[in-house]
């Protein structure tokens, strides 16, 4: 899991300076250095609603 984080969270910012979506786009240091879930709250089909 922190290794993938740090893959998603480097392309997330990566990607993010490209987008033009039309939002506020987050600075690199506003994206947390650890992943904000547990493993069992990815699983979780029903976590995020």
């Amino acid at each position: 899991l922190e290794t993938a984080y740090i893959d998603g969270r480097r392309l997330a910012i990566k990607e993010g300076k490209r987008a033009q979506f039309g939002v506020r786009i987050p600075n690199q240091e506003e994206y947390s250095q650890i992943c904000p879930f547990s493993i069992e709250q990815i699983l979780d089909e029903d976590f995020y609603g």
